[in-house]
């Protein structure tokens, strides 16, 4: 039985990538600029803040409300294709660890500490304090 929630069951698809060695050499800073927009975007997203979506004609804009689950998966998705197109299957495994796994028995998730939309189930409110208090005391955990 897998430790991952439903949701993520399409990262055993990706499991061989996400495990073999990628590329040896750093980022470049455009990468690494990519990459840093893309996270900063996904922390920030939240239940309550609608996505703006296109119909088919690209004429019309909808807002969709996505789930705590949706948004977690999507995120993960999106890291996942970048960290692909650029082969660079350690940059995702850090990611992953420090910012994106889910939790799973007493370990608890990075995600919900640092992204807006924080627990599942948590869509009542958008907390005020979640940036500088929440990252400092990832950070000062991690040191």
């Amino acid at each position: 039985m897998s430790a991952l929630p439903k949701y993520l069951y399409f990262l055993l698809d990706e499991t061989c990538w996400i495990l073999s060695k990628g590329q040896t050499k750093q980022c470049s800073p455009a990468q690494a600029s990519v990459l840093r927009a893309m996270v900063k975007r996904h922390l920030l997203r939240h239940t309550l803040l609608p996505k703006v979506a296109f119909d088919n004609a690209d004429t019309q804009q909808t807002l969709l409300y996505e789930t705590y689950e949706e948004i977690h998966a999507s995120s993960i998705k999106e890291l996942l294709s970048y960290c692909k197109s650029i082969d660079q299957a350690k940059i995702f495994r850090y990611f992953w660890s420090n910012w994106y796994r889910p939790a799973f028995g007493n370990v608890g998730s990075r995600w919900e500490i640092a992204s807006l939309c924080g627990r599942p189930g948590s869509v009542a409110s958008i907390p005020i304090s979640r940036t500088t208090m929440r990252l400092e005391s990832h950070w000062r955990i991690l040191k």
